[in-house]
Formats: structure tokens, sequence, C-alpha cells
């Protein structure tokens, strides 16, 4: 088959949705069918057409809201993150002038990149179009392309009527009646719905029931076989990714009390962290050089988000590595609790426990040998997060669409 992967940035600079979608591509083309990339990028300056890792990839120019969240996103605190992050609150006006067709932000960018999904479409007779939310643009090309009877897949990464809050001018029933509306509307337009697992128990919702049947559950497609890597100094703590401030704090208070670690902090908001000579700020890397750093630990280090429904991605690329995990959090419901408790070279730390317990706790975990996990055990704890978990799903779909 031919098929159109819609996302807001591929290859190794993308953020997690752009990485889930990397991996699905890596599935579906080791499988033979032929896969083009349709994103927005950041840059004018980039190409509109490049070779990535072997895609081949057509670009359009992302509006301001994308581009400025996106520089946050990689940036952080930094003195350029911070610029991003000013410019990007103070769009929020165009909310207020876009506030009737909430919760879109730019129809404009929804209209150029359906225009230029609809134009591919015609070069190349795509067989299947695969749109991943968030943001909401690779949605309604998708949508243009099912007009055109092209089996239409709806990937979502995050969910729009869940734990909806109510923020300055905009109530919470208003996001959530408008959120559902547009919900809805893709749902009714897909062939296939792919929704995540932290929140299969959401669309268990009555308001759902009539669309029920498009949807699938699968989960995020980070667990991958790694090479296995000389076990680093145990003392050596890594964490990759953005920093969880509400998590920060009580941790690195615990982490204090541990003699002689280190903790390589690889993340784009560094500049949150204090002065300390345990702590060292590596800043924004590339996927590649996480990676890599997460070869050489230790230690891993896992940060829960107190309040949030969505599991951490790079969980299962902690994972895949067979090393030692230590996960903080503040609550019970943590989701990504259920994955850690699973998987033995963890070790879960509650915020709210005393604080030298949890020192004592973790210095003893850190003298303990790490148990060697089989890749085929570790596929075996957690199925539904390989790529071809979720490439299954969508193939059989298409299958079963042509009976």
């Amino acid at each position: 088959m031919k098929i159109l992967i819609i996302s807001d940035v591929f290859g190794e600079n993308a953020l997690a949705q752009g990485i889930c979608c990397r991996e699905i591509a890596y599935e579906l083309r080791d499988r033979g069918h032929q896969v083009h990339i349709l994103q927005t990028k950041t840059s004018a300056k980039e190409p509109d057409n490049q070779e990535i890792e072997g895609f081949a990839v057509h670009k359009i120019l992302g509006d301001w809201h994308s581009r400025l969240g996106i520089a946050f996103a990689r940036h952080g605190r930094s003195w350029r993150g911070m610029v991003a992050y000013v410019l990007f609150r103070l769009l929020a006006i165009r909310t207020l002038l876009l506030l009737p067709w909430y919760p879109s932000r730019s129809p404009l960018l929804h209209f150029r990149l359906a225009r230029a999904a609809r134009r591919l479409h015609k070069q190349i007779g795509f067989d299947m179009v695969f749109s991943c939310y968030w943001p909401l643009a690779p949605l309604y090309a998708g949508e243009s392309l099912k007009k055109q009877n092209v089996f239409f897949v709806s990937y979502y990464t995050d969910c729009m009527t869940n734990r909806v809050k109510g923020r300055l001018f905009i109530s919470k029933g208003f996001k959530y009646k408008k959120s559902l509306k547009c919900e809805q509307r893709f749902f009714s337009a897909s062939d296939l719905v792919l929704n995540l697992k932290c929140f299969e128990e959401h669309f268990q919702s009555e308001a759902y029931s009539s669309l029920r049947h498009k949807m699938q559950i699968t989960d995020t497609p980070f667990l991958k076989e790694r090479a296995q890597t000389q076990q680093g100094e145990q003392h050596n703590l890594v964490y990759t990714g953005s920093i969880r401030p509400s998590t920060l704090a009580s941790m690195l208070n615990i982490l204090s009390g541990v003699q002689g670690i280190c903790a390589n902090f690889y993340s784009p908001n560094c500049i949150i962290l204090p002065q300390e000579d345990f702590i060292i700020k590596h800043g924004h890397v590339d996927r590649k050089r996480a990676l890599a750093a997460q070869d050489g630990a230790g230690c891993l280090i896992s940060m829960g988000d107190s309040g949030s429904s969505s599991i951490a991605a790079k969980i299962f690329e902690y994972i895949s590595t067979g090393k030692k995990i230590i996960h903080f959090y503040t609550d019970d419901f943590d989701p990504n609790l259920p994955y850690y408790k699973k998987y033995k070279n963890s070790l879960l730390i509650n915020l709210n426990n005393d604080t030298q317990a949890n020192t004592n706790e973790i210095s003893e975990f850190l003298k303990q040998p790490t148990q060697i996990i089989p890749w085929s055990e570790l596929e075996e704890l957690f199925p539904m997060n390989k790529a071809a978990y979720t490439a299954n799903l969508i193939l059989d779909a298409a299958e079963k669409s042509k009976n």
C-alpha cells in the first residue's frame, strides 16, 4: 500500500508524537509498504521536500502557534525558550478571535495542510492516510483525503476531552462541549480510531457509544530491542526529557542525601535546576544523544506528573535498556505506576513518604546488582508498546475494509 503519515515534525528533532509516528512508519515500511511523510516545518529555510531516514518527507511551513510551541519545548527555560513562550502566550488573543471555532487555533494551517495532502494524493495515489493528533491540522488533512476514498486512520497521542479545565475567559463547560464536538467529528470521519491505553477508561463513557466500533486501544510504541550495553557506574544517574517542576524539588531533596551520586539531566529546561555539586546540566540534546546517555547510565531517573493521565513516552525507552529505574511520584493514580510495577529493575519512590526513608531506600537499591531481563521477557510484559502492535491494528483494519 501507499501510505501517507501526517504529523507535526518527523525525524530526530521530533517531539513525542512525531517519534511515535516515526516508529510506526519504520514498521510499516519494513513490511513492504511505501510510506510518505507530510509534516509542518519550523523554518522557511527548511526544504519543502527531502529524504529523512529513507522516507520521502514533504513539508509546509507551520503556523506561529505551532512553531513557537515547538521552540519552547526544545529550548525550555533558556532565553530562547522564554522568548518563544512569551510570544506564544501573546498569541492568546487569536484564541479569543477564533473562539467560535474552538479548539481550532489556525484555520489557515488546516486549509494549507489539507491542500498539500490532496496535491500529494493526486501525484502518488495513496491507499491510506494516517493522521496524528496533536496538533489538529493533520486530522483536517486526513479528513480531506477520506472524502477522496482514502482509508483514514486517526491516531491520538493525547485526548481532547480528558480532564478539561477552564482557563481565563473560557469556561470548562464551553471547552468540553466544543472539544467533544470536534473529537466526534474526526472519530466519525475515520475508518479506524487509535487511542492510547491511558485514556481507555475515558472512552468508555456514553458520549462515545455510537463510535466505539471504530476504536482500537494501543499504547506508546517506544519499546524497541536495544543492543546490550555494559552497565554504567551504578551511581551515575541519567534523566532525559522535560523536567516536571511539580516533582523536582522533593526529588532533589531526597537525592541530595544519597552519597556519591552524579545526576545528569539532558533536558530543555535545565535552567530550573539548582546549582548543586551532584547535578550536571547537559541541556537540550537530540534523540540520538539522549539514547546514548541512557545506554551509558547506571540508573535512570523517571518523574511522574501530578494530576496528569498521560504516560511519559520515554519510560518505554528506559525499560528497553533493561537498566535500573527510579521513579518518583506523588499519588497512586500516576499512570506510569502499572508499567513500572511489572518491571523488576524499578524502584518506586512516593514523595509523600519520609525523606530520609526514601534516601535510604535509594542507597540500598543502587548497591544491588541489576537483574538481567531478556528482550523476550520485555516483549511479553509490554506487547502493546511495540510498533508492530499498532501496525497490526492498522493493517488488519485496512484488510477488513476491503471485504
